[in-house]
């Protein structure tokens, strides 16, 4: 029971840090879309990827859980172009350097920002379900 109360914020979190850090990942203007986008987000998470990942086990097997990370950016790509709620776009990343690892500055298309996106997402929430 307490984890339905805490999906939502933890989704909320998630797509928060994400558009701080990512430019290209922008959140809409009023708090109605951002809680929208949030619980689209938290059922995706929390009852879509777990149901297809039982649906699509054979495939899953074989493509050691591709079939599962696609499936999660389709839902990301809906929720920015169907719906509206995110703006997903074409982002160039200036780089970043820290202890001597040096990323270079590259340009993002809005495919490889969708996946960029949708892994930092789903990072973010399995964080913070193991730390909450």
């Amino acid at each position: 029971m307490k984890k339905i109360f805490k999906a939502p914020i933890i989704a909320a979190a998630a797509i928060f840090v994400t558009a701080m850090w990512n430019k290209g990942f922008i959140l809409p203007k009023t708090i109605e879309e951002f809680v929208l986008a949030a619980l689209f987000i938290t059922v995706t998470v929390y009852l879509l990827i777990p149901l297809s990942k039982i649906i699509l086990l054979p495939f899953n097997l074989i493509s050691f859980g591709l079939v599962s990370f696609i499936f999660y950016i389709f839902l990301l790509h809906l929720v920015s172009s169907g719906f509206g709620w995110i703006i997903i776009k074409s982002w160039h990343f200036p780089g970043f350097g820290i202890f001597g690892l040096n990323i270079p500055a590259t340009d993002l298309s809005y495919l490889g920002n969708l996946i960029l996106s949708a892994l930092s997402i789903t990072t973010i929430i399995n964080i913070l379900n193991k730390v909450i």
